[in-house]
């Protein structure tokens, strides 16, 4: 009703005919989104991901209230689709160690970013693990860990420090905490000018159209090409591209990664920045959909990139792929 107004809206939108924003019910959107309308249940996710945004929010504004020092988060989790928009009402995010909130968290304002680590099971942490991910964490810009488990396996019964589980990642932190580890704490990290664009309205089309791939797959895959490559890279989101802010500069390669729902409003930024010399580049059915999961005839970076299309949607086709001139003889 917030969105809509009138069932009117509501109903051409969903192509639906309901007397009644009452009417509605999960088989209604169940259905629809069996016959290929993703609306209702994009506005569906949408809703719970709000939801939980102004849950966030609320919390941080009433304890902030009280004491403007404490910091609200909420570790051990992944908020997907909605960190920006988390973090923008929250001080940390404490997600586990892994290569995509991190990064994406790395880009957006905080005070606090750490990851959460740690084994399951009371099994002993193999060195190379423990060392890793103290490590990790200082590469990815992270300015504390939290380690979930020192109460219950990090610690030995008489209170000691468990060699195997917290005690190979102490090592670690002295580590980083002097010699060559203190320099990088102090470090600035470089900026490449390369960016990937984290779509919230993207990774809402995932569950719906991933025959290729999924949002978050294709920017973790980005992120490893580039890093191979030892480049840097930020992330950047929507709201800033619409906002206009590709015309600043400082971004000379804007990645797409499996972003099949773009705004009209981000398309047109896209190339505005495009036709003034940026470069993009885009892995699969880039803005094919609307942000309400709907189709689009002819994508609306198509003419961009040159492409034509035979159907409204771009499937994968099953069967062999002849390469050549890599090798001596064509490889398939």
């Amino acid at each position: 009703r917030n969105k809509y107004g009138e069932i009117a809206r509501l109903n051409a939108a969903w192509g639906v005919q309901t007397n009644s924003f009452a009417a509605i019910d999960p088989k209604l959107v169940a259905d629809q989104t069996e016959k290929g309308v993703f609306a209702p249940a994009i506005d569906k996710t949408t809703y719970l991901e709000d939801l939980f945004i102004r849950h966030m929010k609320s919390v941080a504004e009433a304890v902030h209230a009280v004491d403007p020092t404490i910091g609200i988060g909420q570790g051990a989790a992944s908020f997907g689709n909605i960190v920006p928009e988390v973090l923008a009402h929250t001080d940390t995010i404490i997600p586990y160690i892994g290569p995509l909130d991190i990064e994406l968290a790395r880009a957006l304002p905080h005070k606090w970013v750490g990851e959460t680590i740690g084994i399951y099971g009371g099994k002993k942490v193999p060195d190379a693990m423990g060392r890793r991910q103290v490590w990790h964490g200082l590469f990815t810009g992270c300015n504390f860990s939290w380690f979930w488990s020192a109460c219950i396996a990090g610690l030995q019964g008489d209170l000691t420090t468990n060699p195997g589980r917290s005690g190979v990642m102490l090592e670690s932190y002295r580590e980083v905490t002097r010699g060559p580890g203190a320099l990088l704490l102090r470090g600035q990290r470089l900026n490449d000018g390369i960016a990937i664009l984290h779509s919230r309205s993207s990774g809402h089309m995932t569950p719906h159209a991933q025959e290729m791939s999924t949002h978050a797959t294709s920017k973790g895959s980005w992120q490893g090409i580039i890093e191979d490559l030892g480049l840097q890279y930020d992330y950047l989101t929507s709201a800033y591209i619409e906002r206009g802010d590709l015309r600043k500069g400082g971004v000379r390669l804007l990645i797409l990664p499996y972003a099949q729902a773009l705004s009209d409003r981000e398309a047109a930024e896209i190339r505005t920045f495009a036709e003034a010399g940026g470069c993009v580049l885009a892995d699969l059915r880039a803005a094919t959909f609307t942000t309400s999961g709907q189709p689009l005839a002819q994508g609306a970076l198509d003419t961009r990139f040159g492409i034509a299309r035979s159907q409204e949607r771009a499937l994968p086709v099953a069967g062999p792929l002849k390469i050549e001139g890599l090798t001596p003889e064509p490889f398939t």
